[in-house]
């Protein structure tokens, strides 16, 4: 049984989508350049496969490239603490994760340029790139990366290369 309140406190996912403090103007503009990088942000969720529910620009970060956000109401914490509790198993529910990019920052200003120069030839790198950038905001996030050597080997591969 999942708990949902705890002392007449309904628990809330704050890095749900839903918890949206933007301007209508603004929503408006980030899902136009959602909805015109719609070949770029999936091949990087096909990179990823199963890890990420999605991947999307946001206009919340301020300084940091990447985050972690969910759909839904179970959070990625709170997923962590539904797992060590007594008696949990393998049909906990998962929390829908989401690879979300600063659409400001610079490394969204790089992914949009290799996309555009490179299509369909700059699949791997983009691919290279959304696996570096998902181990950074599981980083961020204080989350185990499933793969650090892999990780490692990216950081370096793209460094020299």
């Amino acid at each position: 049984r999942v708990l949902h309140e705890y002392a007449g406190k309904e628990f809330k996912n704050v890095t749900d989508e839903a918890l949206d403090l933007s301007s209508d103007e603004e929503k408006e503009a980030l899902k136009k350049e959602n909805e015109d990088a719609k070949d770029l942000l999936g091949a990087m969720k096909d990179a990823l496969g199963d890890k990420v529910a999605s991947v999307r620009f946001t206009g919340s970060l301020k300084n940091k490239p990447v985050c972690l956000a969910t759909e839904g109401d179970l959070s990625v914490e709170m997923e962590k603490v539904l797992k060590k509790t007594p008696g949990a198993d393998e049909r906990l529910p998962k929390a829908k994760i989401v690879l979300e990019i600063n659409k400001d920052h610079a490394v969204a200003e790089k992914l949009r340029s290799l996309f555009a120069e490179e299509g369909d030839a700059g699949k791997e790198k983009i691919a290279k790139y959304a696996k570096l950038l998902y181990a950074q905001a599981c980083l961020y996030g204080g989350v185990s990366l499933d793969d650090p050597a892999e990780f490692s080997d990216l950081v370096c591969e793209l460094m020299i290369g």
